[in-house]
């Protein structure tokens, strides 16, 4: 690596550590003071429809249940009454407000962390292109799939334009994606569709074709392209480092990588056990975590470092 790019992110690493204490936690501790009151509500909701419920069938139903016992029918409209005040009222009112606190969230503080990332700046957005991942063939093209998407966070770096996206990926009712999903613009002009992906992982592609390397580095993956040569210096053994070194970090199970149209698509394949890359946390859980935050910045800074090697900020070839 260039000393000169080591230097920088040593740096940025160093900075961002520095002034975590006094610009970084403040933001964080004023946001879980919401957090906290945004909880309390929700607890006294379901307090209090749940007693509400318990009122209506008491008052309700009682000559009934003292005259003639609870038949079938009557025990049915009660649970529906105490299922609707006691769950479906306070729970309606959670998913909208955890939704509204984490925008807040992601517009404080990780446009916040973003900033020491060499400048991210972070701001909400809806994904126009749910289906990314088969378009560039790193999901299979030929089936029908259900995209969920749980969040989108949009950011530039040097003028670059980059996406995070945290999805789902539903076929035949199994889930054959779950993790985060990064699209980063190419400022160049690049016409070349290639794929790399852990051995063995794509089983479905017929209109690219498979390459086969004895170098070390690449052995361990597929490569499929329309362009042998591009695919040869695209794939090299500092740009698979970079490629896991964002697993690393991310705590991934597997990520692959797709270049197509101007733009890189990396997909990272969470395990059930960790969260998505950068994703915020629930309302019941406190957000003071200085690990937490620190794996953030470095998921963040992983990019800037791949955007750095490809020189993608500027309009040169590749």
């Amino acid at each position: 690596m260039d000393m000169e790019l080591e230097n920088k992110y040593s740096k940025m690493k160093s900075e961002f550590r520095k002034n975590f204490a006094t610009e970084i936690l403040p933001i964080i501790q004023e946001t879980d003071k919401e957090r906290i009151k945004i909880r309390d509500k929700i607890i006294y909701l379901y307090v209090f429809f749940s007693i509400l419920g318990l009122l209506i069938v008491i008052y309700g139903f009682l000559d009934d249940m003292l005259s003639y016992g609870i038949n079938p029918s009557t025990l049915v409209v009660l649970l529906m009454i105490l299922y609707f005040f006691g769950v479906f009222v306070p729970k309606s009112f959670q998913t909208h407000k955890t939704e509204i606190f984490k925008l807040e969230m992601r517009q404080r503080i990780i446009s916040a962390i973003g900033l020491y990332a060499g400048g991210l700046s972070w701001y909400p957005n809806e994904y126009k292109d749910p289906t990314i991942l088969k378009k560039v063939h790193l999901t299979n093209p030929n089936k029908e799939q259900e995209v969920k998407i749980n969040d989108v966070s949009q950011g530039e770096f040097e003028g670059v334009e980059l996406e995070i996206i945290n999805a789902t990926y539903i076929e035949n009712s199994k889930d054959v994606f779950k993790g985060t999903i990064v699209v980063i613009d190419i400022n160049k002009d690049f016409k070349c569709h290639t794929i790399l992906a852990p051995y063995g992982q794509i089983n479905w592609e017929k209109e690219l074709e498979h390459q086969t390397f004895e170098d070390e580095f690449r052995k361990k993956y597929d490569i499929f392209t329309d362009n042998n040569e591009k695919a040869k210096n695209l794939i090299t053994a500092e740009f698979i480092n970079r490629l896991n070194e964002i697993k690393k970090i991310s705590n991934a199970e597997n990520i692959s990588c797709a270049f197509i149209a101007e733009r890189v698509v990396i997909a990272i394949q969470k395990s059930s056990t960790h969260s998505f890359y950068g994703e915020t946390t629930s309302l019941f859980k406190p957000l003071e975590s200085h690990k937490k935050y620190f794996q953030m910045f470095d998921e963040f800074l992983s990019i800037v470092k791949l955007i750095d090697y490809f020189k993608l900020n500027e309009r040169i070839g590749m």
